[in-house]
């Protein structure tokens, strides 16, 4: 189990479900900033916490005392979500500046940017639907549906006139396919 209460003061943590040592360790290099989203990845046999958080994306090995990079590009705004994309790139929404960047992890490079309606605010949530579009739950009762491969939002529709849209899952159901 991987923990962070989003404190700065407070290392991530790895727990397991052991009787006598559930707490394993601190996670390097991650109490120095307030983290809201972490995505597990492997990469060259090695296995990095990437965390999303308030100004930075911070990726620190699970394991060892190693910081693999802290990726960072003016402007720059809280990161709430993100996922992993074709394996080794990272989307992730900027919560301040209603766009959304796909790092490349590799070269430690921004790979594409993509600007969406700022009338729909900012981002809380975002899910892959497939590898060509992502789907943005925002802080105003709205969705966007992004192309990422043509880099563009195609469509965006309002589901609350109030409220934040927090927790989207993808989801396949027996009668009508995926949801």
């Amino acid at each position: 189990i991987l923990l962070s209460n989003g404190s700065s003061s407070e290392y991530s943590k790895l727990y397991q479900f052991k009787e006598n040592t559930p707490f394993i360790r601190n996670i390097y290099g991650t109490n120095q900033h307030c983290t809201y989203f972490m995505i597990p990845w492997l990469y060259q046999n090695k296995y990095y916490i990437i965390e999303c958080a308030n100004s930075k994306i911070s990726i620190n090995n699970l394991l060892e005392d190693e910081t693999y990079t802290n990726l960072k590009m003016d402007p720059e705004g809280s990161h709430y979500c993100g996922y992993l994309y074709k394996d080794n790139f990272l989307c992730v929404s900027d919560y301040n500046n209603c766009f959304v960047r796909i790092w490349d992890l590799v070269n430690k490079v921004v790979y594409k940017q993509i600007n969406y309606d700022t009338s729909v605010g900012s981002s809380y949530e975002i899910i892959p639907w497939n590898n060509n579009y992502s789907i943005f739950g925002c802080n105003s009762g709205w969705i966007v549906i992004i192309n990422i491969e043509e880099g563009k939002m195609v469509k965006k529709l309002q589901l609350s006139n109030s409220g934040h849209i927090y927790g989207m899952k993808k989801i396949k159901l027996s009668q009508s396919g995926e949801s």
